[in-house]
């Protein structure tokens, strides 16, 4: 769906109706987790980071207790059901850098056997709050001017956390710096209408976090798979430095 808010609204207004759609459209995908589990859980967990990446432009708009339900409510739909994903990724990216002969020698599950997921009765029922919460966000009045300077701190977020990436090197790092970017892309995507700039940058962003996301997978596997042999190890550390030092690349052209 598109995050582009919608033109006959006020900003603020619109930027409520978007994360309403959000919100339906997770209900939905939790509604009909038994058909392509595959699909829906991935859905569901792009739909909730999309979510939160946007509430943050009217953060300080929003009164703390209701920031509080909303953040624990994309957490649970979120997460929930991210071990199946979670399963897939491993091993798409096992069979991908490392090849069948890993993948049938760590034993690794192929998700195409795996059993259709159905989500629980808990699951709909956070996913029906989420939706009432959103429709009780009282932003009428943030104008364009309020979420430029919003979208602005979070470009600059987004440098510092890259600054802290290249500092550290540590896995968390990266991943935070992930999270950043994507802040970038998806608010970029629902405010490229008050300016080229914005428009220009997420386009950058998305491509950023595309790479940073392989990184991210890479990481996953280092961390989850215990039955890795030394070469092995070292061939997934080698195209992990390689995605690295491109996402450093690219963010230094695109300025992010």
């Amino acid at each position: 769906m598109s995050l582009r808010l919608p033109p006959k609204l006020k900003p603020g207004a619109g930027l409520r109706a978007v994360l309403r759609s959000l919100a339906m459209q997770a209900k939905r995908d939790v509604e009909r987790m038994a058909d392509h589990p595959e699909q829906r859980i991935h859905s569901l967990r792009t739909s909730m980071k999309k979510f939160r990446s946007l509430l943050r432009l009217a953060d300080a708009w929003t009164a703390k207790l209701q920031k509080k339900a909303l953040r624990e409510r994309i957490r649970i739909l979120k997460d929930e059901m991210a071990g199946s994903r979670d399963e897939t990724v491993i091993y798409k990216t096992v069979e991908k850098v490392l090849g069948e002969k890993s993948v049938r020698r760590l034993g690794l599950k192929c998700p195409r056997t795996a059993s259709a997921a159905t989500a629980p009765l808990s699951l709909l029922m956070t996913a029906d709050e989420l939706v009432v919460l959103t429709e009780t966000l009282a932003w009428d009045k943030v104008g364009v001017g309020k979420l430029r300077e919003r979208w602005k701190d979070s470009l600059g977020d987004a440098r510092q956390a890259r600054q802290e990436a290249r500092h550290s090197g540590v896995a968390h790092d990266f991943h935070m710096w992930r999270k950043r970017v994507k802040d970038i892309w998806y608010q970029s995507a629902a405010l490229d209408r008050l300016g080229k700039k914005i428009g220009a940058v997420g386009k950058d962003a998305k491509k950023l976090s595309e790479v940073l996301g392989e990184e991210h997978d890479l990481t996953m596997v280092l961390e989850a798979v215990k039955k890795l042999t030394p070469d092995e190890k070292a061939t997934l550390e080698n195209a992990r430095g390689r995605l690295r030092d491109r996402a450093f690349a690219l963010a230094k052209d695109a300025r992010i």
